[in-house]
């Protein structure tokens, strides 16, 4: 019925639905529904046909747009760019993703479409490996926040490979100790996936979501030394260059996690050494090269395997290591005698043009130690003293035992107390957040660390931060996704801090509404009373948002 009416709204004079010309009529009208429907491509708006445009200037130039659009003009767009996810051309579905990522949380139901873009091996040929287009879903996934979590979760538990992993990486970004806790056990398994693809892609993964991936290197040290086991006589080329890709892939993944890859040391030297079973047409200098980079960022921890293989490797491998060893810092002056040693050996084994190249880099790698060690010794003593200068004014701090102008509470001291939120005392790093929080709003520089040091291990030190931020004001609007973390912590006297910094920090558009309103359940009256309290004056400043969130807690 409505097809007829449509067909009778188009052309009333052309004959009834018995007459001749109805079903050409009928045919006509049900192309032009085809052309916009079912080809969405040639129906968007100027907008939408300059953010799609092949011409990178014009895209951009579609794309800064959209800023300027209002909610209702986004909304539209939204729907009208998200059947071009399913373009055949892969710069429109990049386009697509990045414009949806412009328009931030109000896409928030595109994140499915956008992580389904994933499953598309693109023009390059390559699932996961299409990286502009991974690139810009991720990008856009993490532009949707908080709100976009509960799909991200459910994203984790779906089947198809590339659509957990895309998921994981955002998540990673949005939420860091959520992804550690949820999604990297979902990923670890497809380590151990019969088909590389699928391997090589979890490692690429795991390396993108960086240090929260680090409880991952156990695995990742076993799927490498799977890689290096010789293959069988049948397809020997190919299957050793695919498990070099994997190898370099999983060094240069380890370089993410920094010192917490510290148990894959014996790999990673093992992996210095060059393939007895590899093929005349396959290199392992990458693997080789990332190995190497990833020793140096591993540091210090790394030096006594390096010495150890130092000792009994082949002179191509010693002079690698000595490579390495010359990138550490602090200069491992523990190496020097191990490398004269090594040196003069080497001096009877010197047969080949090769050999005497060796020994000269093995030389100059013993002269930049031996200098860099020299002069590390100058200003290790000023170091020192400069470090319990600012122990002891911290500790004063905390004490109460200093004035302010002693203690140097400018904002020439942020970085001094910014750098002490890493120290090893927890002390030092409780007083350095109190101090902070002593300057409010004047140490709004120093928000960055202070959210990260609400996660610290010390409850002591997570409540001084807490209380820090809430005291720096307004200015602390970005720690806000790290408080609402805090809501749920164990100890009572952090999550009343948390509801009181985000007050006095103000609201962030609607994001902390719903977490509120959980904590109006806490255990504690003191902490539902202050959830209340705090939950009225966004309800007086923020009426639309508050309605909403009250609503969608009542439907769940």
């Amino acid at each position: 019925m409505t097809l007829n009416k449509l067909v009778y709204s188009i052309s009333p004079k052309i004959p009834d639905k018995k007459g001749r010309f109805h079903k050409l009529r009928k045919s006509v009208v049900i192309g032009i529904c085809l052309l916009f429907l079912g080809f969405p491509s040639l129906a968007v708006t100027p907008l939408g046909s300059e953010i799609v445009s092949k011409d990178p200037r014009i895209s951009r130039k579609g794309l800064k747009k959209i800023g300027s659009l209002s909610n209702l003009k986004k909304q539209e767009l939204v729907r009208e760019l998200l059947p071009l996810l399913k373009n055949k051309e892969s710069h429109k579905r990049i386009a697509v993703a990045k414009a949806l990522g412009r328009i931030g949380p109000m896409a928030v139901a595109t994140i499915p479409d956008l992580l389904k873009a994933l499953n598309d091996k693109g023009e390059e040929g390559h699932y996961f490996f299409n990286f502009d287009l991974r690139q810009s879903v991720v990008t856009a996934v993490i532009a949707m926040g908080l709100q976009g979590i509960p799909s991200l979760k459910v994203a984790l538990g779906e089947k198809d490979h590339w659509y957990r992993y895309g998921a994981a990486i955002a998540l990673s970004k949005v939420n860091p100790p959520l992804a550690e806790k949820k999604a990297v056990p979902i990923l670890v398994p497809d380590l151990k996936d019969p088909n590389i693809t699928i391997r090589r892609g979890c490692v690429l993964t795991l390396g993108e979501m960086g240090p929260v991936a680090s409880p991952s290197v156990p695995e990742l040290v076993k799927a490498a030394k799977n890689a290096r086991k010789k293959p069988g006589k049948k397809k020997v080329s190919k299957r050793t260059a695919a498990h070099q890709f994997l190898r370099a892939e999983i060094a240069e993944t380890l370089g993410q996690f920094g010192s917490k890859a510290i148990q894959a040391v014996p790999l990673l030297v093992e992996e210095l050494r060059p393939d007895s079973h590899a093929s005349p047409d396959t290199i392992n200098s990458d693997v080789y090269i990332y190995a190497s980079e990833t020793l140096i960022k591993i540091g210090t921890a790394a030096v006594p395997s390096l010495i150890k293989a130092l000792k009994k490797e082949e002179l191509e491998v010693q002079r690698r290591i000595s490579l390495v060893l010359a990138e550490i810092h602090p200069p491992p002056v523990e190496a020097i005698p191990v490398l004269e040693k090594v040196i003069t050996v080497a001096n009877r084994r010197l047969k080949f043009v090769d050999n005497e190249k060796i020994r000269e880099d093995m030389l100059q790698v013993l002269g930049k130690i031996d200098q860099k060690s020299k002069a590390e010794m100058t200003s290790v003593l000023k170091l020192e003293e400069a470090k319990r200068s600012e122990e002891d004014m911290i500790l004063a701090i905390l004490g109460g035992k200093s004035k302010s102008k002693k203690a140097g509470l400018g904002t020439d001291a942020i970085p001094t107390f910014v750098r002490a939120l890493d120290h090893q005392n927890r002390k030092v790093r409780k007083g350095a957040a109190k101090a902070l929080g002593k300057m409010g709003a004047l140490a709004s520089e120093a928000v960055p660390a202070l959210s990260h040091a609400i996660f610290d291990k010390d409850t002591d030190v997570q409540r001084e931060a807490v209380k820090a931020l809430g005291l720096i004001g307004p200015s602390a609007s970005e720690s806000i996704p790290y408080l609402i973390h805090a809501l749920f912590f164990y100890d009572t006297t952090i999550r009343l801090e948390a509801i009181h910094a985000i007050e006095v920090i103000g609201p962030r558009e609607d994001k902390v509404i719903p977490y509120l309103l959980r904590v109006t359940k806490d255990e504690d009256s003191k902490v539902r009373e202050a959830a209340f309290q705090t939950l009225v004056r966004l309800g007086k400043e923020l009426p639309q948002e508050f309605d909403a969130a009250v609503k969608d807690i009542k439907d769940k």
